[in-house]
């Protein structure tokens, strides 16, 4: 019963315009994140732009990229932070003093210790809260004050209980718990004496907005300042607040007042327009407790919360919506009815999203693809058919299925809607229950754009690419697959975009666009040069798309030629995209792009100085720059931000000469496996046209102990006796090699010499024996010769001797004797026979003088012959059938013939022949 009267002033609040229901960005960390506590008292953020966190008894510190912690000396609950120049001051039990960060540690000086400034009634004092005020740095407990001056410390002995002391405008106020609010000039109190109403209440919070001064009490609702006094805050909210009990409260500028509540989360509250927004833990924040709210420099909040610390992008330009129920699913299409009420094509059916609420129109169940508003009539393509939203009401058109595109023609008054079963036409709104076809294409067809009045293009849902001529008559379309008779082999899911007046295809991550003379997609060289590794694209309106280019989302504008790009921080959609159906719709200067249970809204565009700083850590230490690393040893780079919003840059980076620029994750780059030497990591911002280097940060790992000096020391020393000893030893070796090689060399010598000398005898030996053969031959030749003239005249003598014997008569014995001698003669066959065995004899011979003397004839060669036997022209005679001074004739003409005096001895020179 006490929950449904608690949201019973919720029911009863007006219409407040609640399309601010789109809630800003928040980011939450739990106590695994931070490895700390529960409740986060206190935040403040110190001079190098890190968050500081009372996290009980822990000091929290993060800087956008890790998280540090820190206790005090006595581990006692840290209650309150302040930061002022490089010191985060920090108040506790009986205990405050302040922080500094040097060289990557936390250090704390203690301010209170020695001073003996907690005795006495100031026993139990702890310090709730800490501000500055004329100069000086003021520690408050419920009963007193402690004033620091920057050297001495003073301590005020406060009046009455006081819960919290609270700065508005130039006021320095004291809220008492029962005594009312007191204004503190640094010695007095005085109490604001028309403030009556807010006497014996609890307040939790005082903000000065221009000239008027808000009281936030804790059970007792807001009171604001009039001319005479307080009164009641007349606002809605009011009674929620008496009931959702208030704990902190923040101004945030431009009419925006954030009021954390106890029970149920934090309420953003336009004071001008009563609009406001709620974040709980239905939709955002993870705990509804709100002990503190905090603004950063970029004017974004950080809760401290009872279980938890939140990060609520206010400031952002970005709002998201989300469905928790998993009522909705996942968005497609976005329309917008009026200010405050939007339609939402899902996977689920269309849903009416109304004052941060949704509700399905009725039959509308099923996948829907698109809803086109036009001439304020919402058409919806939807996997069932072609259907019509009016208010409430759900109202089918044709059977069309699956219409994923329904536009205007640009010129004739008629409509196209890519579906299905290839693009339907329309001759007017009232004309669209039969629709007629592009003639020639049936296939699913997911996008399609006018080019000019008579030419579309359309990109197939699976795969191709078509160029449609328009024909005045039904049937008279022509169609082309440029794709495929370009014979491409990767245009899958072909995206379209138009821009003055032209359309260029995304083909593969590449822009292609048509050449009428040659009628082929060819190579654009103006969206290639402007646009690379873009991965999708939807255009959004006239020359404005979106683009997706490596996981980031991009919208971009075209204006007078030049491409302003706006970069969308992916953490806003990270692991949300509907992946190959990302799509953004322009309503009313806002830009909606599709989620999966919900959608993102885009009011605008901050731009902001990319400042960041590195810092570098190995084994958990502080690096300075230059410094050396040890070997192997990892290195974590910390890519930190001065923002923490959507302001926060998107950075890049690359190590050393590395060509790849690759996107720095959650702030951190993890670099290992390094080698010796000097190193440098470059960190860039992309502005949509290049890489702008924004920092570096340089260091150098050593190299191993084997690389060190020392042992490249001993690796000299070591390399120069062993070069000595390998010398000293390769000469060693080198003498006995010489001195070996000269006695083998000695010893070849000799061996060489003794087979010299025996192949000289041998052949010695052999041409003794050739010419005692050559002598002998001759000798046989001429043996054989004298041995035939002997037997002859052995014969003859026997016959004459016969003759003279048996004959008597003188004349007789004359006749017979001379013809004996005439029948010794030898016979024809007898010489042809000597003579050929004195050729075959004489062989070697023959040749060698036929080498030498050509010319001579036979005959000559015959008395060559006798000569080299060592005949005398008296016994060469017979043997060649002349008389002797035929002989001597053809002895001088041998001589003349072959050039030879009468003094040389022919015998001899043909022996030696």
């Amino acid at each position: 019963m006490k929950s449904l009267l608690r949201f019973i002033p919720l029911l009863l609040l007006p219409s407040l315009g609640w399309a601010q229901n789109i809630l800003p960005f928040t980011e939450n960390f739990t106590k695994s994140d931070y490895n700390g506590e529960n409740q986060v008292w206190s935040i403040t953020q110190a001079q190098d732009h890190s968050l500081c966190f009372a996290n009980n008894k822990y000091f929290l510190r993060y800087d956008g990229v890790a998280w540090e912690r820190s206790a005090l000396p006595a581990q006692t609950a840290i209650r309150s932070l302040y930061s002022y120049d490089d010191r985060v001051y920090c108040g506790s039990y009986k205990e405050f003093g302040y922080w500094q960060r040097k060289d990557g540690q936390l250090k704390y000086h203690s301010l209170s210790s020695g001073r003996n400034l907690f005795t006495g009634v100031s026993e139990n004092e702890e310090i709730w809260k800490i501000f500055r005020f004329k100069s000086q740095i003021y520690f408050q407990s419920f009963n007193e004050l402690f004033v620091y001056d920057g050297g001495s410390i003073r301590k005020i002995r406060l009046p009455f209980q006081v819960s919290y002391f609270y700065q508005a405008g130039r006021n320095l106020y004291a809220a008492s718990v029962k005594e009312g609010v007191f204004l503190f000039d640094g010695k007095d109190f005085q109490p604001v004496l028309n403030w009556g109403l807010a006497k014996g209440k609890i307040v939790h919070a005082i903000e000065s907005v221009e000239n008027e001064t808000f009281v936030f009490t804790k059970t007792d609702g807001v009171f604001r300042t009039i001319q005479n006094g307080l009164e009641a805050w007349k606002h809605p909210l009011n009674s929620v607040f008496k009931k959702e009990v208030i704990l902190s409260a923040k101004y945030l500028g431009n009419n925006q007042m954030a009021v954390g509540t106890s029970l149920n989360g934090l309420y953003l509250v336009n004071l001008k327009t009563s609009e406001f927004r709620h974040l709980n833990r239905s939709n955002s924040i993870l705990n509804n407790t709100i002990l503190n709210i905090f603004s950063d420099q970029e004017g974004d909040l950080w809760l401290g919360l009872d279980n938890g610390i939140a990060h609520v992008e206010v400031q952002s330009p970005v709002g998201l919506y989300t469905d928790n129920s998993g009522g909705l699913g996942t968005v497609y299409a976005i329309a917008e009815v009026d200010k405050n009420t939007l339609l939402l094509a899902s996977n689920h059916g269309v849903f009416k999203w109304k004052n941060g609420a949704i509700a399905q129109i009725p039959g509308s169940q099923g996948q829907v693809w698109d809803i086109a508003k036009v001439s304020n009539r919402f058409l919806v393509g939807h996997n069932d058919g072609f259907f019509e939203i009016s208010g409430d009401l759900w109202k089918p058109i044709n059977s069309v299925n699956g219409g994923w595109k329904f536009f205007s023609d640009v010129s004739a008054k008629r409509y196209f809607q890519a579906s299905y079963t290839g693009i339907a036409t329309y001759g007017s709104l009232n004309e669209m229950q039969s629709p007629k076809y592009v003639y020639g294409l049936t296939k699913p067809i997911r996008d399609a754009v006018q080019e000019s009045p008579d030419v579309l293009w359309a990109s197939d849902n699976y795969r191709g690419l078509y160029r449609i001529e328009l024909g005045n008559e039904l049937g008279k379309d022509k169609v082309m697959n440029i794709t495929e008779k370009q014979h491409f082999t990767n245009d899958y899911s072909v995206r379209l975009l138009k821009l003055a007046n032209k359309v260029y295809a995304l083909i593969g991550q590449k822009w292609f666009e048509f050449d009428k003379r040659k009628n082929l997609l060819q190579p654009s060289a103006f969206l290639n040069k402007s646009f690379n590794e873009i991965t999708d694209v939807y255009q959004s309106g006239t020359n404005e798309f979106l683009m997706n280019r490596r996981g980031i989302l991009y919208k971009v504008i075209y204006k007078s030629g030049n491409f302003e790009w706006q970069i969308i921080p992916p953490k806003y959609y990270s692991g949300k995209l509907v992946t190959g159906n990302t799509k953004a719709f322009s309503i009313e200067g806002k830009t909606y792009i599709n989620l999966d249970d919900g959608f993102l809204a885009l009011y605008g565009h901050q731009s902001a100085n990319s400042r960041i700083r590195i810092e570098a850590f190995s084994s958990g230490t502080n690096m300075k720059p230059n410094q050396f690393v040890g070997f192997g040893k990892a290195v974590e780079i910390r890519v930190i931000s001065e923002w923490f919003g959507y302001k926060k840059p998107t950075v890049y980076y690359k190590v050393d000469d590395d060509s790849q620029v690759i996107p720095v994750q959650n702030g951190r780059i993890w670099l290992n496996n390094l080698s010796g030497g000097r190193h440098s990591v470059l960190v860039f911002d992309f502005d949509g046209k290049s890489y702008k280097e924004l920092t570096r940060y340089e260091f150098r790992t050593r190299y191993p102990w084997y690389f060190s000096n020392l042992m490249i020391a001993i690796y000299v020393v070591v390399a120069a006796l062993s070069f000595f000893l390998y010398y000293r030893w390769n000469k060693l070796r080198t003498d006995q090699r010489l001195k070996l090689q000269e006695e083998t060399l000695r010893h070849h010598n000799e061996i060489a010499q003794m087979e010299l000398r025996a192949e000289n005898d041998e052949k010695h030996r052999a041409y003794e024996k050739q010419i005692l053969e050559l002598e002998v031959k001759s000798k046989t030749g001429e043996i054989a010769g004298k041995s035939l003239s002997i037997a002859k005249q052995s014969e003859m003598i026997d016959t004459i001797l016969s003759i003279v014997e048996t004959e008597e008569d003188p004349s007789r014995i004359k006749t017979k004797i001379r013809k004996a001698v005439r029948g010794n003669e030898l016979n024809k066959q007898e010489w042809e026979a000597f003579e050929n065995n004195l050729n075959q004899i004489n062989e070697g011979f023959t040749s060698r003088l036929l080498e030498k003397y050509p010319d001579l004839s036979p005959r000559e060669i015959k008395l060559c012959i006798h000569l080299r036997m060592n005949l005398s022209s008296k016994e060469i005679a017979p043997l060649m059938n002349i008389s002797y001074r035929g002989v001597e004739l053809q002895r001088y003409r041998l001589r003349k013939k072959i050039g030879v005096s009468t003094e040389a001895n022919l015998n001899q020179l043909m022996m030696a022949l």
